[in-house]
């Protein structure tokens, strides 16, 4: 259906040949379990992308915003690799929020990561896109002893989860495309 739909060249012809060659590997998640009981306290928001422009953190700090200007109780980890050219609204965060920080900026240790996303109650993506959510994905997936650190995906199920699944598919389609022209032009 894909090379159907170009406007041009239509490899067809070559898609068999492809599926005997090829497979699709996911990246696939490294499993959060954490054997505790929740935290006494507050509510806790985890924010686990890159410091970049495309994962939106202007959205999520604003929402936070409302949040603390509201007066309601809560904590924050906000984890992710930093990069050179991060968002300016970093900065203002971690002064604005410093009262209500416990974690900030990239975990040096796989045990400190995976503390973040076990003790966090909630979990926010306001990425403009995620093209495989691997940090979205291991938060929905922690368990502790208590059982699921996330029991509900949005008002509107698990939308977010099945836009990261299609972006996945998409790049797999999107590579294969690529190596099928490859294969068509090599002699």
């Amino acid at each position: 259906a894909f090379l159907k739909r170009m406007p041009d060249f239509q490899p067809i012809e070559v898609v068999e040949h492809i599926q005997k060659k090829a497979s699709i590997h996911p990246p696939g998640i490294h499993p959060v379990e954490h054997a505790k009981t929740r935290l006494p306290g507050p509510i806790r928001i985890l924010w686990a992308a890159r410091w970049e422009h495309d994962k939106n953190p202007e959205e999520f700090f604003a929402a936070v915003k409302i949040l603390k200007e509201k007066g309601v109780d809560f904590r924050l980890n906000v984890i992710g690799e930093q990069v050179r050219d991060q968002p300016e609204v970093f900065g203002w965060a971690k002064t604005y929020f410093a009262e209500y920080i416990d974690r900030w900026g990239y975990q040096a240790s796989g045990g400190e990561y995976e503390a973040a996303v076990t003790e966090s109650d909630i979990v926010v993506s306001t990425a403009h896109h995620e093209f495989f959510g691997i940090g979205m994905l291991e938060a929905i997936a922690a368990v502790t002893d208590s059982g699921p650190c996330v029991t509900h995906v949005g008002p509107d199920g698990a939308g977010p989860v099945v836009k990261m699944v299609h972006n996945g598919i998409e790049y797999a389609l999107m590579t294969a495309d690529r190596k099928s022209t490859r294969l068509n032009s090599s002699p």
